[in-house]
């Protein structure tokens, strides 16, 4: 856990970058260390090295010469770096893919991370994962088009759109610590993965031409994406008044243009003391033959902390949650910030909700076993999916059966995160010394943290199963539709209570569901647009939306509706009169600015 002399340093940094994100423009940066958190717990002979040994590492390399790193953007004057690595992370893993060339929208990203920071005051990688994670993107470029100035940006404010891909896992590179393993870790990823999201601090007098060494111990200031390495590349490259102890330096991607550096790439030293200090990140798409419909989960801004260490003794995790209509389990989702970790997955269904553990009255559907690949984010598909019941309560099981604990939570963080969760729906347990069974600690509970979740996701697929009028295309009348969405919306709007996006914002009877993605035109930093929410009533028989707490005129909103999920039918705009007659099976609200 970071130490408080850590913490002071990263708020100082964090002011800093600021500082020179506006006094330099021709350097914008805008990483922010994260503020509360452990780091990655590298195993011995874990991914990516055990996948490619050292002996086989070239001493040079290069990802352009296979064509699979994007054309060089410019964040100028915008703290975003962060955003525009994240994505050029993501548009290599496709064109490693054979996906072709994408161009992903880093505005909005910055604008809709719905964290507690300013879209221009620079974000983390953690923050990108959020947004992915919860299928908040990522989007296309030439939907959401970045800004130059802050006039043009507010001009064009970014809203909720469909994310053109979901993102799969997010691997963890453990951070470069002077070792030869780390160093090769980084090397093999890259031969992998092709690009790695790393860290460093920047500061323009410690570049020379197209060389960049730095050997002081300020705190990580700006994103870069890794693209190679050379190991002869030599020490001369560098300011003769400052050079480096060896040869060699990593090639990497920088997100100001084309005119800096070489063409935008720039060739960073291996003697480097900041560069890499905190771990690489890698974001994997979903391919096409293992996305799903939805996902549900509680931790709409992912992980805070990892709290393993605080709670060795309870190596289960469990979340509950209740099923939109007739579906299927079909992959879970679970962080861990230690590499390797064996586990097991059992999901239940028919739970009851409220109870005083997550799978009272619930029964075994399936069991499955496996190791972790990577630290970070992983989705681990169900070799057996299980068939769930409309609105049924179904809970997942992760438990880590050896090495160490790593029970990554989310919580409010001051002036980085806030969340609001509500107990019952994520929980703590280890197998009961006597009379078998479980013992069960619920999150919100926590003794050091109070009103935590725990990070985990289902992800499901709508199946063939769901009666008539439940499956997305179908037409339902939607005055019956609605009906039965505000009879059963209070259980619902308990699992998905939390305003943010649309990756878990599930609530629905007959196929119609609301996709609550109000986060279009909110305000990150004014704690009173984190506890909105909405509901549809309906009164003899004319659906109307209701805000919690009452806008009034404060707030115009817009209804948009969606026939289907595949990729000919997008969002519509719709009227509130129309709600409960329109050929629509799925909907989301955007909120306008005051």
């Amino acid at each position: 856990m970071m130490d408080g002399a850590k913490r002071i340093q990263a708020l100082a940094c964090a002011m800093a970058f600021v500082a020179a994100t506006w006094g330099n423009e021709a350097r914008p940066t805008g990483f922010r260390p994260p503020p509360h958190r452990t780091k990655v717990v590298r195993a011995e002979g874990a991914s990516p090295v055990k996948r490619l040994r050292a002996a086989a590492l070239p001493s040079s390399w290069d990802s352009r010469d296979y064509g699979w790193v994007t054309p060089i953007k410019n964040q100028n004057p915008f703290g975003t770096c962060w955003a525009f690595a994240a994505n050029a992370v993501i548009e290599t893993q496709l064109l490693k893919a054979g996906r072709g060339t994408w161009d992903l929208s880093e505005k909005n990203m910055a604008t809709l991370s719905g964290f507690d920071v300013d879209w221009s005051a620079g974000g983390t990688y953690d923050m990108a994962a959020a947004y992915l994670l919860r299928w908040g993107g990522a989007v296309a470029e030439s939907n959401d088009v970045y800004r130059t100035n802050r006039t043009a940006w507010n001009a064009h404010p970014s809203r909720p759109l469909d994310p053109a891909l979901h993102i799969q896992d997010v691997v963890w590179i453990p951070a470069l610590d002077g070792t030869e393993a780390a160093r090769n870790a980084l090397k093999a990823a890259i031969m992998e993965y092709g690009a790695v999201g790393v860290s460093c601090y920047w500061d323009q007098g410690f570049e020379n031409g197209s060389a960049y060494y730095y050997d002081g111990s300020d705190e990580d200031n700006h994103a870069i994406v890794v693209v190679g390495w050379d190991d002869n590349y030599s020490t001369n490259n560098f300011s003769a008044s400052r050079r480096p102890s060896e040869n060699g330096a990593w090639l990497i991607k920088n997100s100001w243009g084309t005119s800096s550096g070489d063409n935008g790439f720039w060739h960073v030293s291996y003697a480097d003391t900041n560069f890499g200090d905190w771990e690489g990140v890698v974001f994997v798409p979903a391919t096409a033959n293992e996305d799903y419909t939805a996902v549900y989960g509680y931790d709409r801004l992912c992980f805070i902390e990892d709290i393993g260490s605080q709670y060795k003794r309870y190596p289960i995790q469990a979340a509950v949650f209740t099923s939109a209509w007739n579906e299927e389990v079909a992959a879970v989702g679970v962080w861990s910030m230690i590499e390797g970790n064996p586990y097991t997955i059992t999901i239940y269904t028919n739970v009851v909700q409220g109870g005083t553990s997550p799978i009272a009255g619930g029964a075994v559907a399936s069991t499955q076993s496996g190791t972790l690949a990577h630290a970070g984010y992983t989705t681990i598909r169900l070799e057996h999916p299980v068939t769930l019941a409309d609105a049924s309560g179904f809970t997942v099981v992760y438990e880590q059966t050896g090495g160490e604990m790593s029970h990554c939570v989310s919580y409010s963080y001051s002036g980085y995160a806030t969340t609001d969760h509500q107990a019952g729906r994520t929980w703590l347990g280890r197998h009961a010394r006597f009379f078998g069974g479980f013992t069960w600690i619920d999150a919100t509970e926590l003794s050091r943290i109070p009103k935590c979740c725990l990070c985990i996701k289902a992800y499901t697929r709508t199946t063939a199963a769901a009666r008539g009028g439940d499956a997305p295309g179908e037409t339902v009348d939607g005055t019956a539709a609605l009906a039965d969405l505000a009879a059963t919306n209070a259980a619902a709007y308990a699992q998905h209570g939390e305003t943010f996006g649309a990756f878990a914002n599930i609530v629905g009877a007959n196929g119609r569901t609301l996709w609550a993605s109000w986060l279009a035109g909110l305000d990150p930093a004014d704690p009173s647009d984190h506890s909105l929410s909405v509901s549809i009533a309906v009164t003899n028989g004319v659906p109307s939306l209701s805000w919690t707490p009452d806008l009034g005129n404060a707030r115009a909103y817009t209804i948009w509706g969606r026939r289907d999920l595949s990729p000919t039918n997008d969002w519509e705009a719709i009227s509130e009169a129309s709600l409960g007659v329109s050929p629509h099976h799925f909907f989301k609200v955007s909120v306008s600015q005051p």
